[in-house]
């Protein structure tokens, strides 16, 4: 366990090619943007380990070389959701004032 990884890391996605040579491992950090890159970095760094463990439980000709990308698909679908939120309410705060002017 590397203490650089956030423990709050979710694996989103993982694209495996064809050939089996390279997965892409999407990955969700919550927490600042140092984190982030904390949690990448221990990623990275520990990426040779994680690929024995694979290789130990799956029974490939060949295990994948894991690459590791920040997903901040999460984050932004949030924060799209709060912005939503807040023009509903700021419209239904208007259209109130419009019908007390009638």
């Amino acid at each position: 366990k590397d203490p650089r990884i956030n423990p709050m890391t979710s694996v989103t996605d993982v694209e495996v090619t064809t050939d089996l040579k390279f997965a892409t491992v999407y990955v969700s950090v919550l927490g600042d943007d140092e984190s982030k890159q904390k949690t990448m970095e221990g990623l990275k760094k520990s990426a040779s380990y994680a690929r024995h463990l694979l290789a130990t439980r799956l029974n490939l000709r060949n295990t994948p070389e894991l690459i590791y990308k920040l997903d901040e698909s999460m984050e932004y679908g949030a924060n799209m959701s709060k912005r939503i939120d807040e023009v509903i309410a700021a419209d239904a705060g208007r259209r109130s004032v419009d019908q007390k002017d009638d």
